[in-house]
């Protein structure tokens, strides 16, 4: 958790200046229509609690991704959605109390790869499910250690000295029994592939947004803001303060 005190009068912050988007930007054109991703601002906490069991019913589909202004420059890419929601990007943030257990039904509607399923298992650990194309699966566990998390699906084999898929992952917290929930939930999310030698096409984006499209924080003299940032991507050091 990063708490960070605000000490002028006026503090605007773009919560994804700290990542710009290259020139060169993916655009892939397909006739087929596809479900468009949503930018989550993980302030909504996915599934349906009753007593201490969270329900959750998520799928791996294809889609479009506007990482920038809505109807600019886009991808279609496996991302990780709500049956009956949009897909987002981070996927949907599943929260918790320590204690709760966890119903996943995880499935990959994707009719060419195989999806591996990460981090839906007792934290701390990176357990993982694989589904083929078309396959569902249940996945149950107690939510474990309080922290800040995160869960991950892939899609096919990826050569990761080559292109980045890591926009199919979200956050996964778990809570102390009352401990505050104030806080705000950031995910770095990145895709990227090469075009040569030299060129790149790539998204970075924090909470589904590239740099200027990302959300604004205001806050005023005095305030106390806590963040919990989660880095998805497999860059140990994704963004510089």
């Amino acid at each position: 958790m990063s708490t960070v005190t605000v000490r002028r009068a006026i503090a605007a912050v773009g919560a994804g200046a700290l990542l710009a988007l290259s020139s060169g930007f993916a655009t892939r054109r397909s006739h087929t229509a596809l479900p468009v991703v949503e930018a989550n601002d993980n302030r909504r906490a996915a599934g349906i609690l009753h007593g201490d069991t969270l329900t959750l019913d998520l799928e791996v589909r294809l889609a479009r991704w506007y990482p920038e202004a809505a109807g600019g420059d886009f991808l279609d890419a496996a991302v990780i959605g709500e049956v009956g929601r949009a897909p987002q990007v981070p996927g949907p943030l599943i929260r918790v109390v320590e204690g709760t257990v966890v119903v996943a039904r995880l499935s990959n509607t994707l009719g060419d790869s195989t999806v591996t399923w990460y981090g839906l298992n007792t934290k701390p650990g990176m357990d993982s499910i694989k589904l083929r194309p078309g396959e569902t699966t249940t996945v149950r566990f107690t939510a474990g250690q309080p922290g800040t998390y995160l869960y991950a699906a892939r899609a096919g084999t990826v050569d990761w000295s080559m292109r980045e898929r890591e926009q199919a992952a979200g956050a996964l917290i778990v809570d102390a029994r009352g401990a505050r929930t104030d806080d705000r939930v950031f995910v770095i999310n990145i895709w990227s592939e090469p075009i040569d030698s030299i060129n790149g096409r790539n998204a970075l984006a924090i909470n589904g947004r590239g740099w200027p499209h990302t959300e604004r924080i205001q806050a005023a003299l005095g305030d106390t803001l806590r963040w919990r940032i989660v880095n998805a991507s497999i860059r140990p050091h994704p963004m510089h303060l």
